[in-house]
């Protein structure tokens, strides 16, 4: 019996001197420890169970599982038992096992094996394994393309929206359906080709362009892509399909190779000539026309050099203009005589577009032909144009000598006008300064003439005579011709040339009644212009004096409209004929007879409408005739 208590001694001895927390305890209850290495007191405070090393008993899950080796005599093992610690937790894989000897149960071992960094790392790689899955969920779910897993045997396990939308189907439905049962019939075969070669390993994914045949049995076109997603013994798991929708693409082709076609048939029927050449000038197509020019029918001319056939040499017009056209992509035109054939001229369009070069050539032979006749007949012309010149200046000539006379004539008019105005605003003051000169003899015979009386009349006389000169200033700086345009107020104008036939018009008891709630800016020559008005005004004058108009009446209306000053100036004459209304602006037009000189209404037009770009008109009115100027 001592030598099996030294046997037991000798391989508690042993289990104690291992790195690994190792105790023994009793194999009765309580179970208190009856030996234990450091490494297991590193375990406190905070072992698996509540204890310490003084043989306190466990308590909790560890007592029932200690009753049950006890009970069983059969080991219990724990794995990935956490501790917590001050740094974490740390991990271990706990045992619990019978020591017997000789058929007895002498004791428990209890024996700890450290698992925190395989724990650690497993617990790493399932939350990487975890992040990834949701990354992949969250494509899965936005992706724009459709994303879907099949499995081995060609079912679906899921697909997006977007690839159920791709085959017409809810989601739910394709569940249990194969890639096959939506595939064209005529790209199953291919479909399975290529899976086959991937489950052999053979390549690590393909790409095809499919047809699915949809829900409603339409066509969809798809830039499908498949790998394979393996588990972790490298076993094939299932497919993964991304699918592209490529309808629009696949219409736009279709519309492109219709739009081809019937380029080449508009090309085969046109009149033009038309070829293009790749990028050793080398014919790749050519219309029936380039084929007839270069002598070489049907496909007899696809393949063979440009140059060799037609023989314009290196740095020649023709050839080098192809090849400028073709290094700056820039499209060019010009014109040449055939090397073919002699007198044959063709107009050449180069078209340049990536590794080719289209060109359409046109026959304008007759052209040219028209072109020498044409040339010959515009020298003709040039020589009759300069006769015709030399006449058309001497013409001109003459007409501005008479433009220079019925100018000159306008100014003998206006000056005869104003010595008529100068005698209407000098009459009244003559007047006062004879009576005047006159009330001097009979102041001296009534023996009342005194100094004061002679330095009063003097006085008088003077103011009288300042009076007048300042009228002879007035009309003369109202004739002095403007030099530049300037702004200038119209009230202001119309008010200057009022002042200078007011004399005129009281004179013969003419009213003029002046409308003035406007005062627009006119932009021109203020001294042309007060000679308009005073045209115009005189014309009023003569006519009603001509039809003695009883309560005679001159009325001026100021204005703007959209922009542009308005003048009109109107009169209670009865009008003028309508036969002859339309010929008053005409130069030597007079209903004056030997006494007009027909040119003031012209030099009025000429003067608003040449000189100012505005428009004067006349019209009649129910009193009578209404002249309109628009500046």
């Amino acid at each position: 019996m001592g030598d099996a208590k030294l046997d037991i001694l000798q391989i508690a001895g042993h289990l104690l001197d291992l790195s690994s927390p190792v105790a023994l305890r009793e194999p009765l209850p309580p179970f208190r420890v009856i030996a234990h290495n450091n490494a297991y007191l590193d375990l406190l405070p905070d072992p698996p169970a509540s204890r310490d090393a003084t043989g306190t008993a466990p308590v909790g899950w560890i007592l029932s599982r200690l009753t049950g080796v006890q009970k069983t005599g059969h080991s219990f093992s724990q794995d990935e038992l956490p501790v917590g610690g001050a740094e974490g937790p740390r991990w271990f894989n706990w045992q619990l096992s019978p020591l017997v000897s000789f058929g007895v149960m002498v004791a428990i071992i209890e024996m700890a094996t450290e698992v925190s960094a395989s724990v650690r790392a497993r617990l790493a790689a399932e939350h990487a394994l975890q992040t990834e899955q949701e990354k992949f969920r969250t494509v899965f779910n936005s992706a724009a393309a459709g994303v879907g897993r099949v499995a081995l045997d060609g079912k679906f396990l899921e697909v997006n929206r977007v690839y159920a939308d791709l085959l017409g189907y809810a989601a739910g439905e394709l569940e249990g359906m194969t890639f096959q049962d939506v595939t064209h019939p005529d790209d199953i075969a291919g479909d399975l080709l290529l899976a086959g070669r991937l489950l052999a390993g053979e390549t690590a994914d393909y790409h095809t362009v499919k047809r699915y045949r949809r829900k409603d049995g339409t066509i969809s076109w798809v830039n499908l892509s498949v790998g394979l997603a393996r588990d972790r013994a490298g076993e094939p798991s299932y497919f993964t399909a991304i699918a592209v929708d490529i309808n629009d693409q696949k219409r736009f082709e279709e519309e492109l190779q219709k739009a081809n076609l019937k380029l080449q048939l508009t090309l085969d029927s046109i009149a033009e000539g038309y070829y293009s050449l790749d990028a050793g000038w080398c014919f790749v197509a050519a219309n029936p026309v380039a084929q007839q020019y270069f002598g070489r029918p049907g496909m007899d001319l696809i393949g063979m050099n440009l140059w060799e056939i037609t023989g314009w040499p290196a740095g020649s017009r023709v050839r080098t203009a192809f090849t400028k056209a073709r290094e700056t992509g820039a499209m060019a035109r010009l014109e040449f005589e055939s090397r073919l054939q002699k007198g044959y001229w063709i107009e050449v369009h180069l078209h340049p577009r990536q590794d080719a070069l289209d060109v359409y050539f046109t026959n304008v032979s007759d052209r040219k032909r028209v072109e020498v006749e044409l040339q010959a007949a515009r020298d003709e012309l040039e020589r009759r144009v300069e006769e015709r010149t030399a006449e058309l200046e001497a013409t001109v000539r003459e007409l501005h000598h008479k433009e220079h006379l019925l100018l000159q004539q306008s100014r003998l008019a206006a000056m005869g006008e104003m010595i008529g105005n100068i005698a209407h605003q000098w009459r009244q003051p003559l007047n006062s300064l004879a009576l005047q000169v006159q009330s001097l003899p009979v102041a001296f015979r009534a023996g009342v003439f005194t100094e004061q009386r002679l330095l009063e009349t003097v006085e008088k006389a003077m103011m009288l005579i300042q009076h007048m000169s300042g009228t002879i200033d007035d009309f003369r700086n109202f004739f002095k011709p403007d030099k530049e345009k300037t702004e200038f107020h119209l009230k202001e104008v119309v008010c200057n040339a009022l002042h200078l036939v007011e004399g005129s018009f009281k004179s013969r008891q003419i009213e003029i009644v002046v409308n003035d709630k406007e005062d627009p800016v006119v932009y021109g020559y203020p001294n042309e212009y007060s000679q308009v008005i005073l045209n115009v005004l005189s014309n009023a004058r003569e006519v009603i004096e001509a039809r003695n108009v009883v309560k005679p009446r001159v009325t001026i209306t100021m204005g703007a409209s959209e922009g542009r000053s308005v003048l009109t100036i109107g009169d209670n004459a009865g009008g003028i004929p309508e036969e002859i209304i339309y010929k008053v602006f005409e130069p030597h037009f007079t209903t004056k007879g030997a006494q007009g000189t027909g040119i003031g209404l012209f030099m009025a037009k000429n003067i608003i409408e040449k000189n100012m770009n505005g428009r004067i008109s006349v019209h009649n009115t129910a009193e009578g005739a209404e002249f309109t100027i628009l500046v």
